[in-house]
């Protein structure tokens, strides 16, 4: 497909990388990559502790589910490009935007994974756990 398009639109992979091997090159690019990386892997470990959390709950009661299951379809039918607009003008910036699209983004498919995961545990399983006197916080 590169070889049908001009480079300026989408560069052939010898030109890509060469590329990346000038950025490399500059003083500033690992600063940037570790703030990059930073950003993603507690973005990432928020939406997965807010999502686990939200998801239990979601399973566990039908009132929650039946609350939080519209809002999380708005959310993830906001496309990312659109957050970051709205937080960049919210929030300005800073770390503050790509943390917050990160969550947004990810979050609410953790929360609807989970809560299906518990809405469908087997009840027998829940029962035979209860008949060897498991404590709920373990099953």
């Amino acid at each position: 497909m590169a070889q049908f398009l001009p480079s300026a639109i989408l560069p052939g992979p010898l030109e890509t990388l060469r590329a990346l091997a000038h950025l490399a090159a500059q003083p500033d690019f690992y600063r940037q990559l570790g703030t990059t990386a930073w950003r993603g892997v507690v973005g990432f470990s928020a939406a997965m502790i807010l999502g686990l959390g939200l998801g239990l709950w979601m399973g566990w009661r039908e009132q929650a589910y039946r609350f939080f299951r519209p809002l999380i379809l708005l959310a993830t039918s906001v496309p990312p490009i659109a957050w970051i607009t709205l937080l960049l003008i919210w929030l300005g910036l800073g770390d503050g935007p790509p943390l917050v699209v990160v969550i947004i983004t990810t979050a609410p498919l953790v929360a609807v994974s989970v809560a299906q995961g518990v809405r469908e545990l087997d009840p027998t399983l829940l029962e035979m756990a209860r008949v060897f006197d498991l404590r709920k916080k373990h099953i």
